[in-house]
């Protein structure tokens, strides 16, 4: 996968490299309510900011749970804060739309959608997206097949590679599919300094890639 610096050298991002062919769709009420959907860019009127203001308030409301608008004002601090990191120019993330993972007490993990156009070999770009054969792979990637009603057939593997500062291991779990009938692949991932974290989330990351299919543009 070209990396965001080598797109930005090209006067390019993400979105100019998305599929043309389809597109993403969730089904959000499929899903537990542990889920936020993170859009890349909002309609006028909103921004950032407001996006997180009313996700924060919704995710308050819908726990159930006594809170107060301090409560409210640090969810949606850290909201706007993780938006802004994921979907930074400089970020080496390359993906097209997030939903973050927010269970009760845990901070929210991010979880990165990419929607390419279907390139050369299917297995060899399956496993170009999900990292086997990566070189900063700390040890070889653990790759099973995934399969789900909406996408058929997949990839998914666990990965574990340095942290940027050489500090520590992120582990990193990979899902890929590759539609020919709409000439499309999709990968979704997410990436954490902390196996705990992302032993909690893969239950229900799995239960989002069952709500996920690919739709004609």
């Amino acid at each position: 996968m070209t990396s965001r610096e080598q797109l930005a050298e090209l006067g390019l991002r993400p979105a100019d490299l998305a599929s043309q062919h389809a597109t993403l769709k969730v089904d959000l009420l499929a899903l537990p309510p542990v889920w936020l959907p993170c859009p890349a860019s909002f309609p006028d009127g909103e921004d950032v900011d407001s996006w997180a203001s009313e996700s924060a308030q919704v995710w308050w409301e819908n726990s159930g749970r006594r809170h107060h608008g301090a409560d409210v004002t640090l969810l949606s601090e850290t909201l706007a804060g993780i938006h802004r990191i994921i979907y930074a120019a400089d970020s080496p993330l390359l993906f097209h739309f997030a939903m973050l993972h927010l269970p009760e007490r845990i901070a929210p993990l991010p979880v990165m959608f990419g929607v390419w156009p279907a390139i050369g070999d299917r297995q060899t770009q399956l496993n170009t997206l999900t990292g086997i054969g990566h070189p900063g792979l700390v040890k070889p990637a653990i790759a099973e097949e995934f399969s789900t009603d909406r996408l058929g057939r997949g990839l998914r593997t666990l990965a574990y590679t340095r942290a940027g500062n050489g500090s520590g291991i992120n582990v990193t779990i990979n899902y890929a599919w590759r539609c020919e009938e709409l000439e499309t692949a999709l990968r979704i991932f997410a990436a954490a300094g902390d196996l705990g974290r992302m032993q909690k989330a893969i239950p229900d990351i799995e239960k989002l890639a069952q709500a996920v299919e690919l739709v004609p543009r």
